[in-house]
């Protein structure tokens, strides 16, 4: 009992250092690198605006801007590689940690006396072992280094701006007790929390087990239907005692993270993807910044489609990374990550369910004023309320009742009640009637406002106004630009766009014969 008092007088440092052992000196250089990585992808910015200042002044010449330019480039990498040997010193410290807990609990149960052992359920053990265990590396791996590194960005922001004028040095402070009053009152009531959800796990656990091994003796005494009830309840339980927390944890979290607002610029860098060995993305290499629209065309199989899948992590890059905001998308939550997207496919799928459960389909818990709210901006209240029941019409399976100019407008709706910062639309206008065309680019227009915006098409309409164009063939990118830029170049897009044009004519020659 001596010693484990002696071990939780410690505090957590002293756990993390006693459980890290030979790892323990990780942690301490992924701090200092993650502090380092900060630095450096501040001072890019300075650079910035020292061209700025410059160029407004006009005393800055080319080789001012390119000297300013290449420093920023030697302080980006710079950034990226603390960075990376950041994680991973984190990463391996942290596995070490677990490793070493879960040593010491398996010891921990072989010197416990049988009967005390034999009176918690295998599901406790697994929990305790498997699940809590695994719960603790997401802290140790990532929340160390990038809470100190957060704690330093204000301090180094303070530092430049005193620099420039000590009101702008004071007025950047300010982020600093807001940001620790939304994480303190977010935090508020976690230790209840957190013991609701060990119990909640634990029944869940316990049941499962429980459930499994004795399958026959359920079957045999024909109680299937009331073991899997109890199972289904200790699962709804065991995920809504997380879902209530993290919801009551959102609001100032959100309001936290508002106040240094991370960007959501997307990056290829180096990506490949194979599918039944067969090669369809390859070393690809883009970046699409925050609020702009980017089109890809090209031949059909060429790797569009993929593209976009892999930004979304519908599948796993097989070398390179995708990056959201920075962050290589395989260290966020798939939750997480599907907030930041949402998508308007060619071929709209409608569950057989009423059109407000459609609409409201990503957030299930949405008033119905908002379902309307979100109709009426994709255009499709008018012809919900002509139907015999209105936003309570069940529709059929995959939408079968409706156009596929009602379907994709209600799909637009789904996508706008979702409102997420990234839209991807692939071919979404392609097989629509003309008597429908107009209000789907309306009602795309309402859900692209203020987003950033990537589309597949084949429509020369579509693509005219695109901030960028990726033509992409085979699997690679073969050329890139404006439209007005690549209509110069000899290539894909060029015979693209004259294809396109060439058949807009016949077909106006063929309805006026």
């Amino acid at each position: 009992m001596e010693q484990v008092t002696q071990k939780r007088g410690r505090g957590t440092l002293g756990w993390i250092a006693m459980f890290a052992g030979r790892r323990k000196g990780s942690y301490i250089a992924s701090v200092i690198l993650a502090v380092l990585n900060v630095i450096c992808g501040f001072i890019p910015f300075i650079y910035l605006a020292n061209i700025t200042k410059g160029l407004l002044e006009k005393t800055a010449d080319f080789c001012y801007c390119l000297t300013q330019c290449l420093w920023m480039a030697v302080f980006f990498v710079l950034s990226r590689l603390f960075h990376a040997f950041s994680t991973t010193l984190s990463h391996r410290a942290t596995f070490e940690v677990l490793a070493n807990v879960r040593r010491m609990l398996t010891g921990k149960l072989a010197r416990m006396p049988l009967g005390d052992v034999l009176d918690e359920s295998s599901g406790t053990y697994k929990n305790i072992i498997v699940e809590r265990v695994d719960s603790i590396e997401t802290t140790l791996a990532h929340m160390i280094p990038e809470l100190t590194s957060n704690i330093i960005i204000p301090f180094v922001i303070f530092g430049y701006m005193l620099s420039i004028d000590w009101r702008l040095a004071l007025l950047s402070l300010i982020t600093v007790p807001v940001g620790a009053v939304c994480f303190g009152l977010m935090m508020r009531g976690s230790n209840e929390s957190y013991q609701n959800t060990i119990v909640k796990t634990k029944a869940l656990n316990d049941t499962a087990v429980e459930y499994i091994n004795g399958i026959e003796v359920i079957k045999a005494f024909g109680k299937s239907k009331t073991s899997y009830e109890k199972f289904i309840v200790a699962a709804r339980e065991g995920a809504n005692c997380f879902i209530d927390w993290m919801r009551r944890c959102n609001v100032y979290q959100n309001l936290a993270l508002a106040i240094m607002p991370a960007k959501r610029d997307i990056e290829l860098k180096n990506v490949d993807f194979s599918y039944d060995r067969r090669k369809i993305i390859d070393n690809v290499s883009l970046t699409i910044p925050e609020k702009t629209t980017t089109a890809f065309v090209g031949p059909s199989g060429g790797g569009k489609t993929t593209l976009c899948h892999l930004m979304a992590r519908f599948w796993d890059v097989q070398g390179g990374k995708v990056l959201l905001g920075g962050r290589n998308v395989k260290d966020y939550s798939f939750d997480s990550l599907m907030k930041n997207f949402s998508f308007v496919f060619q071929n709209v799928y409608l569950f057989e369910d009423t059109i407000a459960n459609n609409i409201r389909f990503g957030e299930p818990e949405a008033s119905m004023d908002r379902v309307i709210e979100a109709a009426k901006k994709a255009r499709c209240h008018d012809f919900i309320m002509a139907l015999p029941e209105g936003y309570q019409t069940v529709i059929g399976e995959g939408g079968a009742s409706l156009s596929g100019g009602e379907k994709q407008r209600i799909s637009i709706a789904r996508a706008i009640m979702k409102d997420a910062p990234v839209i991807i639309l692939d071919e979404a206008t392609a097989n629509v009637d003309p008597e429908n065309e107009a209000e789907l680019t309306a009602a795309i227009e309402e859900l692209t406002k203020e987003k950033t915006i990537i589309m597949i098409a084949h429509r020369l309409k579509t693509v005219h106004h695109a901030d960028q164009i990726f033509v992409v063939d085979n699997g690679k990118i073969v050329q890139h630009g404006m439209h007005g830029e690549l209509i110069r170049e000899k290539g894909i897009y060029r015979t693209f766009v004259e294809g396109r044009q060439e058949a807009a004519s016949w077909k106006l020659s063929q309805a006026g014969a």
